[in-house]
């Protein structure tokens, strides 16, 4: 069956050809002996059946997704219907099969899923693509066929879990909603940073935009509001969806100079806020006011995380810069009791075995070594391909080509999504 909207189409029929057979004088048009050849040897579009192995059958490419399908059926359908430099969008994306070929064949590509752990698993297939399966080639054997080889160009992951971002457009109601859920309510006064106060532990909340990260600008610009209120004795507390790169590090150098307390928490995912407000049968179209939506229970599911901690050392000789995580820490989130044994027994084991106690906590990290301020480059990455397995290579090494001053930004994403990042910058001469 054959779609288009218009007569402007793309069918790249010599793309997909298989092997046809032919019988000289019979039923396929009574070819004689050197038109059946030249019909043989240029095959025939596929018919309306294909037959795949199952990619649960090749151990390279299966990742475990239930319904994950083998790369060779994607890539007859992409090359069939995309020439190079099409987008091709994959809303469903699951392992990632689709944009994995898309990228291999030299396609542009958006994908999506719902969920996180697709996400995930997504984004390290991409990272470790140059070990894949080339494709886009013929070859008459498919165990001699050639790794891809080479990295997957720089792709952004847009957001993680923010479903509920069409429902929380209203700037004040969001910001009573998490003020709500960690206990406070929204300050009397005319303040612009300060939103909340939680009067039992003393103190005062700023809640970040549920778009934009976390930055050191507006760290600082609610301390300077919180130092000239009346409250500048309590402790301020800063809650972010998302962090820009060595924000914690930064702001926890101003608090110590200026000797005020503070505390930076991630806000819970908001795919954990919509289980929570299914399970409780809230409807946000119908909350109007969130300052009495929530009960002490429903506080109880929800944790409100530190950043994770991360510790960097950083060796140079010229042009050579080694990079080596020496120390990353992080909570424990409240819903993970089932896997808190396995990745204890894995950081005593690591302990014994003279490892670094923290490597099972990581489940990537990456480095880039000339960060442009936009997009994040994984020059470098090294990541577990189970979790907790804490086979992680603490130590990315770069050699420079030209002298200057390098924006280097090195990421860590834990084993529950969460991610730390740290900003450095290396003079080369």
């Amino acid at each position: 069956m054959w779609y288009s909207k218009s007569d402007n189409y793309t069918f790249n029929d010599d793309l997909i050809r298989v092997p046809s057979e032919v019988h000289i004088g019979g039923f396929h048009g009574g070819l004689d002996e050197k038109s059946a050849e030249e019909y043989m040897k240029k095959g025939k579009i596929p018919e309306d059946w294909w037959y795949f192995p199952i990619a649960k059958r090749s151990k390279i490419e299966n990742l475990g997704c239930p319904t994950q399908k083998p790369e060779k059926l994607l890539e007859r359908i992409i090359l069939a219907s995309t020439n190079e430099g099409d987008i091709v969008a994959d809303f469903f994306c699951g392992s990632g099969t689709t944009l994995a070929v898309a990228e291999k064949l030299g396609r542009r590509w958006i994908g999506c899923d719902m969920s996180k752990y697709a996400i995930h698993v997504t984004r390290k297939r991409l990272l470790d693509i140059a070990n894949s399966k080339a494709l886009g080639i013929k070859v008459k054997d498919e165990s001699k066929r050639p790794k891809y080889g080479f990295s997957a160009r720089p792709f952004y992951l847009i957001t993680i879990g923010n479903y509920l971002t069409d429902k929380l457009t209203n700037r004040k109601e969001t910001i009573n909603l998490i003020l709500n859920l960690y206990g406070a309510s929204p300050i009397k006064g005319a303040f612009k940073y300060l939103h909340g106060i939680k009067e039992k532990d003393k103190e005062i909340i700023h809640v970040e935009h549920i778009n934009y990260p976390i930055t050191p600008a507006e760290i600082s610009t609610t301390i300077e509001e919180f130092k000239n209120s009346p409250f500048n004795d309590w402790t301020l507390t800063i809650l972010g969806w998302d962090w820009a790169p060595d924000t914690f590090e930064k702001a926890k150098d101003e608090w110590e100079k200026l000797g005020i307390n503070i505390k930076l928490l991630h806000i819970p995912p908001i795919s954990k806020l919509q289980d929570v407000l299914k399970k409780y049968k809230i409807d946000l179209s119908k909350v109007i006011n969130f300052e009495y939506a929530f009960d002490e229970e429903i506080r109880k599911i929800l944790r409100f995380i530190e950043p994770g901690y991360l510790k960097l050392k950083v060796t140079q000789n010229k042009k050579y810069v080694r990079i080596e995580i020496e120390d990353f820490w992080i909570k424990l989130p409240h819903g993970y009791e089932d896997i808190e044994e396995k990745i204890r027994k894995k950081i005593e084991s690591s302990i014994k075995e003279g490892k670094k106690y923290f490597l099972p906590l990581i489940n990537y990290w990456a480095v880039d070594w000339d960060y442009d301020g936009k997009i994040f480059k994984h020059d470098f990455v090294s990541f577990d391909k189970k979790l907790a397995e804490g086979k992680i290579c603490p130590i990315a090494e770069h050699t420079y080509e030209n002298p200057g001053t390098y924006r280097v930004v090195v990421k860590v994403i834990d084993i529950f999504g969460g991610e730390t990042s740290k900003e450095l910058t290396i003079k080369v001469e």
